[in-house]
């Protein structure tokens, strides 16, 4: 369980994550980490992030092993590594994931893609999210608990207006992360220990 959110204007992209690690099925939950990662740099083009119940020796990042120069991965070569790592695993996964991959295009522009895995249907969605200025576009990826999918429309809404009413990105990072402290108050699984990664 984890809040991830994202980012992504036509001058940056960020990703925003708690940092609680938490093991057992909701709500008989025990906490393993205060501060475990769940949004990573992976070069200075690309961020990752991941929310969801992940195997015992997975890690968020190990659908990008397969690359020995995290320099030369792309947001592309991520997205359609990540999708290809879920589909070769999909039947082992037994739980909802998402990933949220964000940064710089090839030729400079911010984007950003959302892959969503239902284990049920065993479905993978992938829905970009492309900056359309002069407002910032974003998305959320989130696994709430049962007790906080009902709040779920309530927090996309702080978040989005953290992003319209906010003038500059340090503003926005500061607001997102006063809403996730706000989830911690209410979620057994998130704490307010929160991290920002960036690319500009």
């Amino acid at each position: 369980m984890s809040v991830v959110i994202g980012i992504c204007g036509t001058n940056f992209c960020s990703l925003i994550a708690d940092g609680r690690l938490v093991v057992g099925d909701y709500p008989n939950i025990q906490v393993v980490s205060e501060k475990v990662m769940k949004v990573y740099k992976i070069n200075d083009q690309v961020l990752l992030g991941g929310a969801g119940w992940f195997l015992g020796s997975e890690e968020i990042t190990s659908p990008l092993d397969i690359y020995p120069d995290k320099g030369s991965i792309t947001l592309v070569t991520a997205v359609d590594s990540i999708v290809k790592y879920i589909e070769k695993r999909k039947h082992k996964i037994t739980a909802n994931r998402n990933y949220l991959v964000g940064g710089k295009d090839e030729e400079g522009r911010f984007a950003m893609f959302d892959i969503q895995y239902d284990a049920v249907v065993h479905k993978i969605s992938v829905n970009p999210r492309i900056p359309q200025p002069p407002r910032f576009n974003f998305a959320v990826v989130c696994c709430f608990p049962p007790k906080i999918e009902e709040r779920y429309n309530e927090f996309f809404e702080k978040v989005s207006a953290c992003v319209t009413t906010s003038r500059e990105h340090r503003e926005v990072v500061t607001k997102v992360a006063q809403v996730i402290s706000e989830i911690a108050q209410v979620d057994d699984s998130v704490n307010s220990n929160v991290l920002a990664v960036n690319v500009f």
